[in-house]
């Protein structure tokens, strides 16, 4: 009865103290979060760069994507899921924007895919959830202060308060709602633009900026600052010799294409599918319309510190039309030899070199219509100034993080190899087995 006892209390006692390794176990396990990424390509793993972004977090931050069940939305969660369990900091939610369309609209979202990050009461959005696309999107809410853009006022350009078609209140919206502080400027006041001015955007001047107005940009792109002029055809409102320093050239037609233009639309209103490989639009995949563009020219002979590319242009069936008269009375035109022919250039980035540190950065589209509130939502027109305008403010502090993708890598044999893999599996181990029965067999016999 003893010995009973004493076995039945030893094996409760295992039981017991199995049970408390497991919880143990368990709460160490839910607390430490550890996973082994075996794939080739490391895939699963994020960025050391993000790492090191999640490690220096001091506040929680909230991601909500914005898209239905399928392969996007289940590949959002796994890459975010990586966030989770790299920091404590994160924490997500996916949202059918279509249930609930109100939250969408409260964030500004307006496609599947999108996701806006919550923290320091301050909100940014992405258009895709991508390690590099959430990444950026922390370290911009790391920062301390806000970016700062001055829309210039005084020359009859687009005004970011009016809220008809002309205006540009929906672009302004659009920025304050990606954590931008957006104020107007006007030149003529100051001295000199604002220490804290990150982007000076001058958009649709129709009278010339006065002399010192012009000296006073000037100045502010000597010593690195950012800006981005838009000019519709016609009026160059005292720039021509700005732009002409920073290597772009501007045409004096308007671009007209009969081929690749907006469905009930004219021939002014051409269709742009082509883009360079800047980083504010490479891969770019949306179309954007361009009411109303004058065409831009790259200077020959640039200085060594001098870098101009271009971002977006038209189709090959385009021209630069010079006939204004003939092409608003009858609403025809036609290309003569003298016309420059497509693709032309709507928008050029200039990147003047002041030091080795410091670098001037300039922007220019050949048209103002296509972000104001008649055309800023129509195709992919937001993505392309919003993707510019970021590219802009963020020169330099970006991370880049390039997509790991598995490579084919054949595996080749040599001929001892090749024979190897024939003579092992086929001859040697099936001989082995072979042996090892018949040994088994005879000294079962024996015995």
């Amino acid at each position: 009865m003893a010995r009973k006892l004493l076995y039945a209390s030893s094996a409760s006692l295992f039981v017991v103290i199995l049970a408390a390794i497991l919880v143990i176990v368990y709460f160490i396990a839910s607390n430490h979060n550890v996973n082994w990424d075996l794939s080739r390509t490391g895939s699963n793993t994020l960025d050391a760069r993000t790492g090191n972004v999640l490690r220096s977090l001091d506040f929680d931050v909230d991601i909500t994507v914005f898209d239905k069940e399928g392969e996007e939305g289940r590949r959002a969660r796994e890459i975010l899921d990586l966030y989770v369990t790299e920091s404590r900091r994160i924490s997500y939610t996916v949202i059918d924007p279509d249930a609930r369309p109100g939250v969408a609209g409260k964030y500004g979202v307006d496609r599947y895919g999108q996701a806006v990050l919550v923290g320091r009461q301050r909100q940014t959005l992405v258009d895709r959830v991508t390690e590099d696309s959430i990444t950026n999107a922390l370290l911009n809410l790391k920062r301390d202060s806000r970016k700062v853009l001055y829309f210039t006022t005084g020359h009859g350009e687009r005004d970011i308060s009016r809220e008809d078609n002309q205006g540009f209140s929906q672009l302004g919206s659009a920025l304050e709602k990606d954590d931008y502080e957006v104020h107007a400027l006007v030149l003529m006041r100051e001295q000199a633009i604002p220490q804290n001015a990150d982007l000076v955007v001058v958009a649709g001047p129709v009278k010339s900026l006065l002399p010192e107005e012009q000296d006073i940009i000037r100045n502010y792109l000597g010593r690195g600052g950012r800006m981005l002029i838009a000019l519709e055809p016609g009026p160059e409102a005292g720039l021509k010799g700005l732009l002409e320093e920073y290597g772009i050239a501007l045409d004096a037609g308007i671009i007209v294409d009969r081929f690749n233009t907006m469905v009930g639309g004219d021939y002014t209103v051409p269709v742009v599918t082509t883009y360079g490989d800047a980083p504010g639009v490479k891969g770019f995949a949306y179309a954007t319309l361009f009411p109303t563009s004058r065409s831009l020219m790259i200077r020959e002979g640039l200085p060594d510190d001098l870098a101009v590319t271009w971002l977006a242009r038209t189709s090959d069936q385009s021209w630069s039309e010079s006939d204004y008269a003939t092409l608003i009375d009858e609403g025809t035109a036609t290309r003569d030899e003298s016309e420059r022919k497509g693709p032309l250039n709507v928008a050029l980035l200039a990147e003047k070199k002041i030091s080795e540190e410091i670098k001037a950065s300039l922007l220019v589209f050949g048209d103002t219509d296509f972000c104001t509130n008649a055309y800023l939502n129509v195709s992919g027109n937001k993505d392309l100034v919003l993707g510019c305008i970021k590219m802009l403010l963020h020169a330099g502090h970006k991370i880049t993080i390039d997509k790991k993708s598995a490579q084919d890598r054949p595996f080749i044999l040599t001929p001892v190899q090749n024979s190897l893999m024939f003579w092992i599996p086929v001859i040697i181990i099936p001989a082995l087995i072979l042996c090892a029965a018949v040994a088994t067999f005879r000294v079962r016999r024996r015995s």
